[in-house]
């Protein structure tokens, strides 16, 4: 399982430094789907201005997944 990022730089630059390797700059909403759908991530870490940017159906999706958490 791996850990995938997606948000602004000044987000993901802390990660990226954590060693983490698929990490997303300002991600589009195609981008937080494929993400979602990636049967090797196991968590799917997204900063509150991405994740408020998202449809209200993508936002419903990703609360109730149990994979990505």
């Amino acid at each position: 399982m791996e850990i995938a990022v997606a948000g602004t730089s000044e987000f993901t630059l802390g990660f990226r430094l954590a060693g983490i390797k698929k990490v997303i700059d300002v991600p589009n909403q195609d981008e937080i789907a494929q993400l979602m759908k990636d049967e090797a991530i196991g968590i799917l870490i997204i900063d509150q201005d991405t994740c408020d940017g998202l449809s209200e159906h993508m936002k419903e999706d990703m609360i109730n997944s149990i994979k990505p958490v």
